[in-house]
């Protein structure tokens, strides 16, 4: 079945989750458990919370004839997406930005795994807006980038800043108006971030002179692999050696690119990852502290109420 038009896209999507085109949706008992959420922007974007499970292993599938941009984020759970010819998976704690146009699609869902994400879905002349300024260092207009394939994905880990607006968007009142525009701007926000992660950090590093090109990308390999392997990281000599870099390099380097230091930033990548398992309900405090890599249960109660004000137990009881 194919569509036409931008929102149809999402039409398509919901109605192949079996669910109503409306604001809260509930997944059929028939299906699994869970629940959608869903705006469409003053500007026009989709923003699409998802939380859901599937009884049995549960296919979509649809065509479109529609152009878009998505941002996506999954804090949980995995999928396994097919664009024409290309197939991809979903990860936890991983952000991509997908360009897509006259495709073909199928998402498939393994049964009884969580999925926790959020789908920020732009449209094409929105996009194009947003990039306009830029259009004359690059061609960063949504054609130009795309090309002549129905598909692009850039993907990169979830960070603490991204992972604190959206926590931000979750926890605000449901008002209404106030509410959309409260969501719009973090939605603006995100987008900010990330559009200068993916296609405008050429531009910015130019104004890096202590590092090469090289040396930075190699750094942002090294936050990779520590968000990846938050449960255990490797030391800082290990790191640096996985990443071709020496250590005081690296040390300098990373506090340069990311601001801090490659341990506070793994810091605060445990603490926002905790905080995100723990409203989710489907960890008790221990087994949270030990996927973020805490062996003792004492000082990630310590560290975790250090940074948010309130205990680990007390988030359980709230959600």
């Amino acid at each position: 079945m194919r569509t036409n038009g931008f929102h149809d896209i999402f039409h398509k999507y919901f109605h192949g989750l079996q669910m109503a085109d409306e604001r809260y949706m509930n997944v059929p008992k028939i299906l699994g458990k869970g629940e959608v959420r869903r705006w469409t922007s003053f500007s026009g974007m989709e923003i699409v919370f998802s939380n859901f499970q599937f009884c049995n292993n549960h296919h979509i599938q649809f065509a479109s004839d529609a152009a878009m941009v998505e941002l996506n984020f999954c804090f949980q759970g995995s999928g396994e997406v097919q664009v024409g010819h290309s197939s991809h998976e979903l990860k936890p704690g991983n952000s991509y930005l997908y360009f897509m146009n006259d495709f073909d699609v199928l998402f498939e869902y393994e049964k009884e795994k969580p999925l926790y994400s959020l789908a920020i879905g732009i449209p094409v002349p929105l996009f194009n807006h947003f990039m306009l300024d830029y259009t004359d260092e690059g061609m960063l207009n949504f054609h130009a980038l795309l090309g002549n394939h129905s598909f692009k994905k850039l993907q990169s880990p979830i960070d603490s800043l991204s992972a604190n607006i959206i926590s931000k968007m979750i926890d605000f009142p449901h008002q209404d108006r106030i509410y959309q525009l409260e969501i719009e701007s973090k939605v603006l926000e995100l987008l900010s971030i990330h559009f200068g992660r993916f296609l405008l950090k050429n531009r910015n590093e130019i104004k890096r002179r202590v590092l090469s090109k090289s040396d930075i990308n190699k750094i942002k390999r090294a936050e990779e692999i520590l968000v990846q392997r938050m449960e255990l990281p490797p030391s800082l000599l290990e790191l640096a050696q996985l990443v071709g870099l020496n250590d005081y390099k690296l040390k300098l380097g990373f506090k340069e690119v990311f601001g801090t230091s490659a341990f506070a930033y793994l810091r605060e990548q445990r603490m926002e990852r905790a905080m995100f398992l723990l409203r989710l309900g489907t960890n008790n405090v221990t087994e949270t502290a030990v996927a973020v890599g805490y062996k003792n249960i004492s000082h990630f109660s310590e560290s975790f109420k250090k940074k948010y004000g309130i205990n680990p137990s007390e988030i359980l009881r709230m959600y």
